[in-house]
């Protein structure tokens, strides 16, 4: 029989295989077609759970997304939406130009000494980094937002602890202003931008949500719908208190820049007419009462537990003291600063302590300074001007210890004590031969001890100084005045004298030490009693041996001078 084959219109036999493969894609076509019609109706009928989609509702919990693919997708089958709600705009947009009126000096120091400058410039300007939730990126800006409006008042609060105050506030005020400009341009600013684009994009979700609710049958699928929609409108609702918090900001940055000229104003007059100390305790004190004013309901950060304090999250008591660890000392604390006159008056209301016997004070006797008693000098009146956060002095080794105890008594499960000697060398570490390194004389802003301003009240002239320059506390300085040393604590050099427990061997001191002063070859008093070690200088001191960090000074336990104080280490006992 005739073989039968089809003819191609040219008259040339098709190829089989080519035939085959024709017959597969209209074939492949077909299936597609048919998946997607598929897809389309179980879409209609119920909302499919989106992998790592992170809409969230009221509880910030995590709720189903009705469109498939979710956020984590590379590409969305949605029109119009993108593929994760996004802060800081795609990876390869270049960041934000660093605006011209705010600078930094060549070689990343700031303009300002505190830094303040360089800090709010990047808050201002640095992206925040996208994360794969509407949740997450709107803890991100709210983060944000409260790091700035935190360092707008730290900037200027630090600026007025510093030696200049005025050169430091007016480059403060001049920082404000800056950032005033950028807070008030929508689009000056990442937290601005990062708002619109979040706004945006929670929009265009919610429109199209509602569209799908809009025409979604009841049941389950328009339930879900409708749970999307309701996590939609509780991000929107968060996202309209961060713009609100970002207006504060902005207004209480404007407000603070335009206060900072009659600040001034007033330091220096203080400064002209009541001396530097005064005038600073007056600027402090103002800048305080201003905080409480414009953070009247600021939530405090929750309480750091004390065997997990460190030196960034110290552990807070009672009085408000940070304590952080002594390094090498497991189990062991220390107050940052020394003990506040705030902190013993506490200590002195509850217990109705009442100081008897005065204290020692420096006295002039033809001319030469001496240490006499002053039967009307105490903790509250040492005989000069003190705030409540400058170091008491005028108290005992014995009155120290007494607080202590009390101390652990008001918080059950902690134990309060002085400081033991080597506890105290661990605080002050091994930088160098001095507190604050190897450099003599005192470099500025080491730490107060007898410099320029010290014999600006006293008699004659020709009076031996640690230093040259103005320190900016002729007595002593409130604390945290000078910078900390690499493990958090403050003035562990100078300001005062500090106590520690123990009693003083001869051998704590090198040999020029003992030759330099001959008082401390003796361990004990007339009567035996053994003296207490004292550490750190205090704010008479001129003598490099005295400023060294290896230095011991001896104390009698029942005597109190205006120039020695203490402060407390806490450890945990039972029940802490």
């Amino acid at each position: 029989m005739k073989e039968c084959r089809d003819q191609s219109h040219d008259g040339k036999e098709p190829d089989r295989r080519s035939r085959r493969l024709t017959t597969a894609l209209w074939f492949c076509i077909f299936a597609l077609f048919a998946a997607a019609s598929s897809e389309s109706e179980e879409e209609k009928e119920a909302p499919e759970e989106a992998e790592g989609a992170g809409w969230f509702g009221d509880s910030d919990a995590v709720v189903e997304s009705p469109v498939k693919g979710g956020t984590g997708s590379a590409e969305s089958t949605r029109s119009g939406s993108t593929a994760k709600p996004s802060l800081s705009g795609p990876a390869s947009a270049a960041p934000p130009a660093q605006p011209k009126s705010v600078t930094a000096k060549p070689g990343g120091v700031a303009a300002s000494g505190n830094a303040f400058n360089r800090k709010l410039t990047d808050l201002l300007i640095q992206p925040i980094p996208e994360k794969e939730s509407y949740a997450e990126n709107l803890d991100s800006l709210r983060l944000r937002v409260e790091a700035i409006e935190a360092e707008v008042f730290k900037g200027v609060l630090e600026a007025a602890k510093s030696a200049d105050p005025v050169g430091e506030l007016s480059q403060a005020r001049a920082d404000l202003g800056e950032a005033v400009k950028l807070l008030q341009s929508k689009d000056g600013h990442e937290p601005g931008r990062c708002a619109a684009k979040l706004r945006g994009s929670i929009g265009a979700e919610r429109k199209e949500i509602e569209s799908k609710v809009s025409t979604a049958k009841a049941g389950r699928s328009k339930d879900s719908y409708l749970k999307i929609l309701s996590g939609l409108e509780a991000s929107m609702e968060k996202l309209d208190g961060i713009d609100k918090d970002l207006a504060a900001v902005s207004s209480l940055t404007e407000r603070l820049e335009g206060e900072l000229k009659e600040m001034m104003d007033v330091y220096i007059d203080m400064k002209r007419f009541n001396g530097e100390t005064a005038a600073k305790t007056e600027l402090l004190e103002t800048l305080t009462e201003k905080e409480k004013e414009w953070f009247p309901d600021r939530e405090e950060a929750p309480a750091t537990p004390l065997r997990a304090a460190t030196k960034e999250a110290p552990f807070v008591n009672s009085l408000g003291l940070e304590f952080v660890p002594v390094p090498g000392k497991d189990g062991v604390w220390m107050a940052r600063t020394e003990t506040r006159v705030r902190d013993f008056r506490a200590y002195v209301e509850a217990t109705d302590s009442v100081q008897t016997g005065g204290a020692y004070v420096l006295k002039f006797e033809e001319g030469e300074p001496s240490w006499q008693p002053d039967e009307a000098a105490s903790w509250e009146k040492p005989g000069f001007e003190q705030s409540e956060d400058h170091p008491v002095v005028c108290v005992s080794w014995e009155e120290a210890r007494a607080m202590a105890a009390w101390l652990s008594k008001e918080e059950p499960g902690l134990t309060y004590r002085l400081p033991t000697d080597a506890e105290w060398s661990a605080a002050v570490g091994s930088v160098g031969k001095y507190p604050w390194g190897n450099a003599w004389p005192p470099p500025v802003g080491s730490g107060n001890y007898f410099g320029k301003e010290g014999p600006k009240n006293w008699p004659g002239s020709g009076w031996k100084t640690a230093y040259e320059h103005d320190d900016g506390a002729e007595r002593t300085a409130r604390i945290a005045s000078y910078a900390e040393n690499r493990f958090g604590f403050f003035d562990l050099g100078g300001n005062v004298w500090e106590l520690c427990e123990d009693e003083y061997e001869v051998s704590m001191n090198e040999v020029d030490v003992l030759e330099a002063n001959p008082a401390f070859k003796n361990e004990k008093g007339a009567d035996g009693m053994p003296f207490r070690v004292l550490r750190g200088g205090s704010w008479p001191v001129n003598t490099e041996v005295s400023l060294r960090s290896s230095c011991r000074d001896i104390l009698y336990p029942t005597d109190r001078y205006v120039s020695v104080g203490f402060r407390l280490v806490v450890s945990v006992g039972v029940g802490g």
